[in-house]
């Protein structure tokens, strides 16, 4: 169960993460 906790909040994560850097690109431009 840890470990697949641990997956979620990673890919949770990972995507958040990429949210954040696609508001900035756009932000840029």
């Amino acid at each position: 169960m840890r470990c697949f906790h641990l997956q979620s909040f990673s890919w949770l994560f990972c995507r958040t993460l990429a949210e954040v850097v696609c508001d900035l690109s756009a932000s840029r431009t």
